[in-house]
């Protein structure tokens, strides 16, 4: 059995996994992240680019929404379609309002801003909310066409 990715993409495809809140898993959701994005066709740069701008995403969950305990769990839906890909992450620990995190990419300061920063340099869009039920929902996405990602495209000026 052939566990690499296939001769031609997918174009229309979902992934889902619900990790523990633990460092421990991010090994395995670098390996899911990097197949997806190389059975999607996506260049090995934009690769690396969207799997670290993932893996900083959930390291953030792990830190600020559950403070470090690996007692919750992180929901993350991969989805693909003809124009982008898009990592979903759900979570139900303690969430901070949008205007905060906003705040915090403006200074770059110690309370997760230079994370927000670098998924926003890894990927084309960042969508945070909160959840009414409680927890935070992120989306991240990269668009399908180069130059992928924001780095990508100020490299090309």
């Amino acid at each position: 059995m052939n566990a690499g990715p296939p001769t031609s993409p997918g174009p229309r495809s979902s992934l889902e996994l619900v990790l523990p809140s633990s460092a421990e898993h991010l090994a395995f959701l670098r390996a899911c992240a990097q197949w997806f994005c190389e059975y999607q066709g996506i260049s090995a740069t934009a690769t690396s680019r969207a799997v670290l701008g993932l893996v900083e995403a959930v390291s953030n969950v792990i830190r600020h929404a559950y403070g470090g305990s690996p007692h919750g769990s992180i929901q993350v839906r991969f989805r693909a379609s003809d124009e982008a890909l898009e990592f979903e992450l759900i979570d139900d620990g303690r969430s901070v309002p949008p205007a905060t995190i906003e705040a915090s990419c403006a200074t770059g300061d110690e309370h997760g801003g230079r994370g927000i920063l670098l998924m926003k340099k890894c990927m084309d869009g960042l969508r945070y909310e909160q959840r009414p039920e409680g927890g935070g929902r992120l989306v991240l996405t990269m668009g399908r066409d180069p130059p992928l990602g924001r780095a990508t495209a100020a490299e090309s000026r």
